[in-house]
């Protein structure tokens, strides 16, 4: 068995337990915080409206993304993106930022604690050879996020719609990696 093998048995030993057990508090944390955390993706939404606003930008797809940088980066952050009926094509997106931080706060010391188990067993360790093990870690963490956002989008689009001029009839809210294939998760209009 090679080193590559060795981790990624080692890691689906001891961090699906981990997650399990985040889960449940994570869960718990969301039951307790509900309002809050739909406030905090509700006023990123709402920042970059303004903006689009300010511009006079007609905005019919918000685009939220998963970037591999916030994994460089370990801030786990999603953009936001507002664009016109073009797309991606559109000359001038509007950009936010945003990350459930409740979700992702427990992610590296898991990280940590994987790392600590795996150089027990295999010797000479670099955590250059965990990010793998990382990527595909904190996809569980970005699938609850997805989740959530799925959750909450509808109502936070029909309150806003309402608020700001700048948000076309027609209106898709997308979500998925940066510049993949997003996964349409509300739609207003045709």
């Amino acid at each position: 068995m090679d080193r590559i093998e060795q981790l990624n048995e080692i890691a689906q030993a001891c961090l699906k337990q981990r997650y399990i057990e985040r889960m449940e508090s994570i869960n718990e944390f969301y039951l307790a915080h509900k309002g809050e955390i739909r406030n905090q993706y509700e006023q990123r939404l709402r920042d970059g409206l303004d903006e689009c606003e300010s511009q006079n930008k007609k905005v019919s797809y918000i685009v939220i993304s998963i970037l591999d940088s916030s994994l460089l980066t370990k801030s786990y952050e999603m953009q936001i993106s507002f664009f016109d009926e073009k797309t991606y094509l559109d000359e001038d997106p509007v950009c936010r930022y945003w990350s459930p931080d409740f979700l992702f706060k427990s992610v590296d010391e898991d990280m940590a604690f994987f790392r600590k188990r795996a150089s027990q067993k295999i010797i000479r360790l670099k955590e250059y050879e965990t990010d793998d093990i990382l990527k595909k870690y904190v996809l569980n963490y970005y699938y609850q996020a997805f989740i959530l956002i799925r959750k909450v989008t509808s109502e936070a689009i029909e309150r806003l719609s309402l608020e700001f001029e700048c948000m076309s009839d027609s209106i898709q809210v997308l979500f998925g990696k940066y510049m993949d294939k997003p996964l349409v998760i509300y739609q207003k209009g045709t």
